[in-house]
């Protein structure tokens, strides 16, 4: 379940939502044993996010010590499920959870990030033709097509990469534009030519492109670039993580 803890403002003040999140990625089970350093927690999680999630319990107590009493709602919300994509705060949305700023809390050397990357998983198809080795000629393989496509994807990062330069937001290099191609699989037999063949990855982009936009430039580039086998035998999805980029004025009152 997401925790969420309210103190109600005194009144004309904004609102603010202070948002973590409970669940952490996979790790070996003794990561999952805290260990004391030098006044430094050592484990699982402890720094993304439990470390955060601490901070929004000692400021909520600082507030009800001290006795400050805000103008605006504080909203304190704990969220599940930030790992894999984020639906702990979307159903807290969806049940009207708003507020004038949201402040996220996240690993970032105590710096104040006021824009995000965004990512977008996609899932890529082409159907081949299947035959025996002995007889490739009859066969088409959807590995040799799908070659074809991962190609594509490279230039379309090249492109996307050259699109997304001189934001004073993201100067980092390398840059943090990315295709990344994570899972394939493909065929059945070593001696077959193989009918099918899929790819799974994720593409990072900045915010001069919403992942509408992201798809329909990577499906063009598909039908303008591919083979014309490949043309007639793919599948193209953006059916999982969907994270748009997002960008806050830096004069914006929340920064």
């Amino acid at each position: 379940p997401n925790i969420i803890v309210t103190i109600p403002g005194s009144g004309g003040g904004g609102s603010v939502i202070i948002n973590s999140h409970s669940d952490v990625g996979p790790g070996p089970e003794e990561a999952f044993s805290p260990r004391y350093e030098d006044g430094v927690v050592y484990g699982r999680g402890a720094c993304d996010a439990k470390g955060q999630v601490a901070a929004i319990i000692l400021a909520l107590n600082a507030i009800r010590e001290l006795g400050i009493r805000l103008k605006g709602d504080l909203r304190a919300q704990i969220v599940i499920e930030e790992e894999a994509g984020g639906n702990g705060s979307l159903s807290l949305l969806q049940q009207g959870h708003r507020a004038d700023a949201a402040i996220i809390l996240e690993p970032t050397n105590l710096k104040i990030h006021p824009a995000n990357r965004g990512a977008v998983w996609f899932k890529i198809g082409v159907k081949g033709k299947s035959a025996h080795m002995g007889k490739y000629w009859e066969g088409v393989s959807a590995i040799n097509e799908m070659l074809g496509i991962v190609d594509i994807l490279r230039q379309y990062e090249v492109f996307l990469r050259e699109e997304s330069t001189g934001n004073p937001m993201f100067p980092q290099e390398p840059s943090l534009v990315n295709v990344n191609i994570g899972q394939i699989n493909g065929g059945d037999w070593p001696a077959t030519v193989p009918a099918e063949c899929f790819i799974e990855g994720g593409i990072a982009f900045l915010p001069n492109r919403r992942i509408e936009q992201i798809r329909e430039e990577l499906q063009a580039a598909i039908e303008s670039k591919a083979s014309a086998w490949v043309k007639d035998h793919y599948t193209f999805e953006f059916g999982r993580l969907h994270n748009e980029a997002f960008e806050t004025a830096v004069d914006h009152p929340a920064v």
